[in-house]
């Protein structure tokens, strides 16, 4: 799926929103993008001039490994939003692999998935906190990248190497004290 300027590689997410929340949205989309370049799917960067036809949009979401939309009221008033995902709850109901990713980012009454779906709740500090970590290790397995794995791993390796060192220091102290006292007690007079 190539573009003039980007190209989204398989696999890959399609996010849905509505672009009445674009300044909302910019720093989750931002984060995304940093994370998975090749990987998701956002109209306003992979759309063609030209092709923003229904069909193309659709064909799109039915390429893609997962449906990622963010929840908002502007989002579930939007026809364009709801047509993005009806599509992608068609491909759920024809694909059991393909992944629905509801992203709340407003608290909205929401009734729409026809499966059973966990959402992604960053409506409150805590939530968010909790929920970004499900998210980005969701966003890992499906698109077979290990960003948030990898870290996770190499924070765990640093803390292990550094209870280690710490460890190697306190034994390293603990013997030379014992030494110089020993020394100490046979050179006294």
């Amino acid at each position: 799926m190539a573009t003039t300027q980007n190209t989204v590689i398989k696999p890959y997410v399609f996010v849905s929103y509505s672009s009445k929340d674009k300044s909302t949205n910019t720093q989750l989309i931002m984060e995304l993008l940093h994370r998975y370049p090749k990987h998701v799917w956002i109209d306003e960067i992979h759309r063609q001039i030209g092709r923003e036809s229904d069909a193309y949009i659709k064909k799109t979401i039915q390429e893609a490994s997962a449906f990622c939309i963010f929840i908002t009221k502007n989002a579930l008033d939007s026809s364009y939003v709801q047509k993005e995902l009806e599509w992608a709850d068609e491909k759920k109901r024809k694909d059991p692999q393909f992944h629905l990713i509801p992203v709340m980012l407003e608290k909205v009454e929401y009734i729409g998935f026809k499966q059973n779906i966990t959402f992604i709740d960053l409506t409150t500090p805590e939530s968010c906190m909790r929920d970004m970590v499900k998210l980005m290790t969701l966003l890992d397995e499906i698109t077979k990248t290990k960003t948030g794995k990898d870290v996770i791993i190499y924070i765990i390796l640093a803390a292990l190497i550094g209870l280690i060192l710490l460890l190697f220091v306190c034994v390293y102290d603990t013997y030379f004290s014992e030494q110089n006292t020993a020394l100490s007690n046979n050179t006294a007079p």
